[in-house]
């Protein structure tokens, strides 16, 4: 199975279990130096999100983006107003109750 938009197999993966566990699946293809840098950065987004206060920010930012995205949006709504009248129900095409 190719995930990475590629033709070639992924170097490594980061797997979530249902467990809450966490794996680095390596490639044995993977050359010394690549396999360091992706086990640094798996090491330390283990390390983010264990990280109770860290996850806290992220979320608070995550909810201030959102809303400031949700405010950005009525802003633009605010312009519009609805106008009384229009067409009714009853006009337009005549109903074919009474036509026979």
């Amino acid at each position: 199975m190719i995930l990475s938009g590629s033709h070639e197999m992924p170097v490594a993966a980061l797997v979530f279990e249902k467990d809450g566990t966490m794996k680095l699946l390596l490639m044995s293809a993977a050359d010394p130096a690549e396999a360091a840098s992706i086990s640094l950065v798996a090491d330390y987004f283990q390390y983010a999100i264990a990280r109770e206060d860290w996850m806290t920010t992220y979320a608070d930012f995550l909810l201030e983006e959102g809303s400031s995205q949700k405010e950005s949006h009525k802003s633009k709504r605010s312009h519009l107003r609805v106008i009384k009248g229009g067409k009714s129900d009853t006009s337009g095409s005549k109903s074919n109750k009474n036509v026979v």
